[in-house]
Formats: structure tokens, sequence, C-alpha cells
């Protein structure tokens, strides 16, 4: 039963991986938390491998204080994800700014964004957007 608990813990681990790297992909550039999926992904195997070839004496010695601690760390990363998923991506945000200046926004082949904002470039300008609340602003030059 002990193993069975740690499994489906480490298996619901591994679910919050492959979402923040889906999630991740549509608001790239601007987001930290979603850039550690891997890292999430990778420690959710080995703790499931680990599970898996271990002895029943080996879980019920950490068992107690792992069952306790694993999903309180889950738990906060899954507020910590949550909370910072924006609520425009990239393309939300070009297709706002071309509807209310009516530049034609180009693809640019470096980063698009940081700390929470998209870098948006047209022939002639180029726009900060906030992807939380939707605000834009002309960048000086």
């Amino acid at each position: 039963m002990k193993k069975v608990i740690l499994l489906t813990l480490a298996v619901l681990q591994i679910v919050l991986a492959i979402i923040m790297c889906v999630v991740g992909a549509k608001f790239a550039f601007v987001h930290d938390v979603m850039d550690r999926w891997l890292f999430v992904l990778i420690s959710g195997v080995v703790l499931a491998c680990i599970l898996l070839f271990s002895n029943q004496e080996y879980l019920g010695k950490i068992f107690t204080r792992f069952v306790i601690v694993y999903p309180i760390g889950l738990i906060m990363l899954l507020i910590l994800f949550i909370m910072d998923i924006p609520h425009y991506s990239y393309r939300e945000a070009a297709d706002l700014i071309e509807e209310n200046t009516g530049e034609k926004i180009i693809e640019p082949k470096d980063s698009k964004g940081q700390l929470g904002y998209y870098y948006l470039y047209t022939n002639k300008d180029v726009f900060l957007f906030n992807s939380y609340n939707g605000e834009f602003t002309k960048r000086e030059q």
C-alpha cells in the first residue's frame, strides 16, 4: 500500500511536468517556472524507478516523513505553476497589437520576451506587451 501511494505521487509529478512543458511552450520566452519542466520530469521518473525497485523495509523507513513532505512540495509546485500562467500568449499579444495599431507584427529570430513582457516587432516600432494584463507600449529607441 505504501508503494502504491508513493508511486501515485510520482506519476502525478510526471503528469505535472508534461503539463508544464505543454503550457510552457504556449507561453514561451517570459516565465521561469515552466522552464523547469525537465527537472520535474526527470526527478519524477527517478523517484518512480527507485520506488519500483526498492524493498518494503526501505519504504517503511522513509514513508512517514516522505508522504507528508512530497505532497506538500507537489502542491507548492502546482500553485507556483498556476500563479505563473500569463493571460496572453505571444500570438494573442501579436493579434491584439495588430488589431489596435494596424501595424503588421514581424516574427524575430531571437528571444521574444522576458520577465512577463513580450517584445513584438513591426516594420517601424517595437512594442512591449505585458502578458498578465494586456497593456502594451511603444518602446523608445
